[in-house]
């Protein structure tokens, strides 16, 4: 299942984040369209995706994980070639809300939720597993990404992403359950904690949701999501930024790759320390991004292995967001609720991340891709800051419903 899940996740988050750079620059030159208005129609996405959240949210309580997956990766398919017929910017708004749905749905519901229902234990290790296994598969669009557009064009390259999706994505919804009861289960955890044998659902302890967006904890970890995802936004800048620096199109697709490698490795450590304290791994995390731009801003005219090296350290940053958050959700709240609270907190996520692309587009297209990068230290740095305070607060409120 878990496998299945992140391989049927990566075609929205490849085709919406990990590889849009790659089109920015093609596409404005191609069409005349400027720089912003491009960015803009991720704004509409991740407006898209702060609508469908709450709602999203009570959908997934009611149907099954897979009917909803194949929607979202029908959803990107029909995108994509949206796109590559497009010749009105208005068609790639439209495309660009299908992915964001879809990637609402595969990439920030469902591998929360199903790892939820399927481990009561090491859940932070399955979720970065599961992030672990789906980054090499967003490697294949980002490197055959550049290939492509380098040499058959921006357009030959959306129906070969298409083409890759249909074959990655049909054998892994086969293989999608809801949850361990389908297959007459338990999920993982449930007898190393003393429950009865035979049994099928436990006692959470929590916040319970009424109470938890009441407290100063559940709203400077909103502004602490917030801020990381403006800062994580510049991934989506990356390859554009590469090649402004005068690299090739071919070039900024490896270090596209590079940035998915870099989270990729981080796999190795941060699910461990996500399970022991995830509020100390996210900080860690965060450090990470930080450095990341930094070093770009320093020496990133340096060679390209400094670039190459500073995305990797930045893909840390980048691939945690979702899950390092998840887990930071559950210390600070509990199991009660956790499924609404996160629920919620990835509309904080969506309506920032929504105006964040304009004003990166807006800052790009008067002071040019040098510019992108300080946004994204300042955030990292308030991020940081919000985060603190939020698990100081909610370490207050613990104790009542730890005691329950």
């Amino acid at each position: 299942m878990a496998i299945a899940c992140a391989i049927a996740m990566c075609p929205a988050s490849a085709v919406l984040f990990d590889a849009a750079g790659l089109f920015l620059i093609p596409i404005s030159e191609e069409l005349g369209i400027s720089i912003t208005v491009l960015s803009s129609a991720t704004t509409v996405a991740m407006a898209a995706i702060a609508l469908s959240m709450p709602v999203l949210s009570k959908i997934y309580a009611k149907y099954e994980s897979k009917k909803l997956m194949t929607l979202a990766v029908t959803f990107v398919v029909l995108s994509l070639a949206i796109k590559a017929l497009a010749s009105s910017v208005v068609l790639f708004y439209i495309a660009t809300v299908l992915q964001g749905i879809a990637f609402g749905i595969t990439y920030n519901l469902a591998p929360v939720i199903l790892t939820n229902k399927w481990f009561k234990k090491k859940a932070g290790t399955v979720l970065s597993l599961i992030a672990l296994v789906g980054t090499p598969v967003c490697m294949v669009f980002t490197s055959l990404g550049g290939w492509f557009i380098d040499n058959h064009g921006w357009r030959a390259c959306l129906w070969m992403f298409a083409a890759v999706t249909v074959v990655l994505c049909i054998p892994c919804l086969l293989l999608i359950k809801n949850k361990p009861e389908d297959m007459g289960l338990l999920p993982y955890g449930y007898e190393s904690e003393g429950e009865k044998e035979g049994e099928t659902k436990v006692a959470l302890k929590g916040l319970p949701i009424s109470k938890a967006v009441k407290s100063l904890a559940f709203w400077a970890m909103g502004l602490a999501v917030d801020m990381m995802a403006i800062a994580n936004t510049f991934s989506g800048y990356l390859a554009s930024y590469v090649q402004d620096m005068g690299y090739s199109i071919t070039v900024s697709g490896f270090v596209s790759t590079a940035l998915l490698e870099g989270g990729m490795a981080s796999k190795l450590f941060i699910g461990p320390m996500l399970d022991k304290k995830p509020s100390s791994a996210t900080c860690a995390v965060l450090l990470c991004g930080l450095v990341s731009v930094l070093a770009l801003i320093v020496l990133g005219k340096a060679g390209v292995a400094v670039i190459i090296i500073s995305a990797a350290l930045f893909g840390v940053s980048y691939d945690g967001m979702n899950v390092c958050f998840a887990q930071v959700v559950r210390e600070m709240f509990g199991d009660l609720d956790y499924e609404a609270i996160f629920a919620d907190s990835v509309v904080f996520i969506s309506v920032f991340g929504a105006l964040v692309w304009t004003i990166f587009g807006v800052f790009v297209d008067l002071f040019g891709f040098a510019s992108a990068p300080y946004v994204s230290i300042i955030c990292f740095v308030l991020c940081i800051a919000m985060l603190l305070l939020a698990v100081k607060d909610a370490q207050k409120k613990k104790s009542e419903w730890e005691e329950k």
